[in-house]
């Protein structure tokens, strides 16, 4: 027996919590059994008064990076964003990074391990560094560059 969440536990959980009036500052969906169109996810927007770190790591997230940004545009408050292993492409990470560009708070943001990512990916982290004074950590551990051959850490 899995003790997964599938998409449909998942948006269950999420409407629960909401529902019961929680006070969420930390989410995590990490290492579920999420994938395809996962737009429950927008929901969890309604955290946006005390969320303060949302993981979603191990999740796949290749059709989702739309209802990511949704979910940052509503939570300011949120400091920490775990994106690791979520088969991100270098569209996806472009999109981020421009709506990262804006967001108050964000000081933590781990890409690692997604392996579609190239160097066009690190082009859109570094220009939002030198851009977001306030992120102070970027994880991309495993993160393979076809371009270099080489494993960036």
């Amino acid at each position: 027996m899995s003790s997964q969440l599938n998409n449909q536990q998942a948006k269950q959980l999420i409407e629960t919590l909401i529902n019961s009036g929680c006070t969420i500052e930390e989410l995590s969906l990490w290492e579920n059994n999420l994938n395809g169109d996962l737009n429950f996810l927008s929901k969890i927007k309604q955290f946006h008064s005390s969320l303060k770190l949302l993981n979603l790591a191990d999740n796949d997230l290749s059709k989702s990076i739309e209802h990511i940004i949704e979910i940052l545009n509503n939570c300011p408050l949120i400091e920490a964003l775990d994106l690791g292993n979520c088969f991100l492409s270098d569209s996806d990470v472009e999109k981020l990074c421009c709506a990262l560009k804006s967001h108050p708070n964000l000081t933590s943001l781990s890409l690692d391990y997604n392996k579609k990512l190239t160097s066009k990916s690190i082009r859109c982290i570094k220009d939002l560094l030198q851009h977001k004074k306030t992120l102070k950590h970027v994880g991309l551990l495993g993160i393979y560059n076809r371009q270099t051959r080489c494993v960036i850490s």
